[in-house]
C-alpha cells in the first residue's frame, strides 16, 4: 500500500502543477507576442526617434548617389539653400515658381516637421551641382555670401535666376 499511496500522491501533484505550467506557458507566449508587436511598431514607424535621420522618399533609391546626397543635404540645410538661387529655369509657373535651390528638392515643410519633396531636383544636374557646391564650400569654411557669389558667377549666364531673397 505505501507504494500505491506514493504513486497516487505523485499523480495528484502532477495534476495540480499542470494548470500552473499551462498558465506559465501562456504568459511566456503573451510576453513574446507583445515584444514582437512592439518591435514591429517601432520598425513600421521608422524607429524610436525620427529626428535623428530623415527618411528619403523611396523613389530616390533609383537615383545616382550625387542626387541622393543633394536631397539629404537639402533636408538639413534649408537655412542655407533658401538663400541660393537656381538658374535652371525652375522659377517659372511650370515648376511651381521655385524661390531658391532649396525648392528644387523640398517643396515645403509640414506643420509636424515633415518635408514634402519635389522630384525636380532628381532630374536636374544644375540643381544638384548648386546644392553640392554649397555643401562643399560651406564645409571648407566659406561664408554663405561667398557661396552665393560663386553660384551667381558659375550659372548666371545659363538662365534666369529664381526669385531668391537676399542673404540677411
Amino acid at each position: 500500500m505505501p507504494e500505491q499511496d506514493r504513486k497516487a500522491k505523485n499523480k495528484s501533484r502532477r495534476r495540480k502543477s499542470a494548470p500552473r505550467r499551462n498558465l506559465r506557458n501562456w504568459l511566456y507566449l503573451l510576453g513574446a507576442a507583445s515584444l514582437v508587436l512592439t518591435i514591429g511598431l517601432v520598425v513600421a514607424l521608422g524607429g524610436i526617434s525620427r529626428a535623428k535621420e530623415p527618411v528619403l522618399p523611396r523613389w530616390l533609391a533609383q537615383t545616382p548617389s550625387m542626387v541622393r546626397e543633394a536631397y539629404a543635404y537639402a533636408e538639413t540645410a534649408q537655412d542655407k539653400l533658401s538663400y541660393l538661387p537656381c538658374y535652371c529655369g525652375c522659377g517659372d509657373a511650370a515648376h511651381g515658381y521655385h524661390r531658391s535651390n532649396y525648392n528644387c528638392f523640398i517643396t515645403s515643410n509640414t506643420a509636424d516637421g515633415g518635408l514634402i519633396y519635389d522630384q525636380h531636383g532628381a532630374n536636374c544636374d544644375m540643381c544638384v551641382a548648386i546644392a553640392l557646391t554649397a555643401k562643399q564650400m560651406l564645409a571648407q569654411g566659406k561664408s554663405l555670401k561667398d557661396v552665393r557669389a560663386e553660384v551667381d558667377r558659375r550659372y548666371s549666364s545659363l538662365g534666369p535666376p529664381t526669385n531668391t531673397p537676399p542673404i540677411p
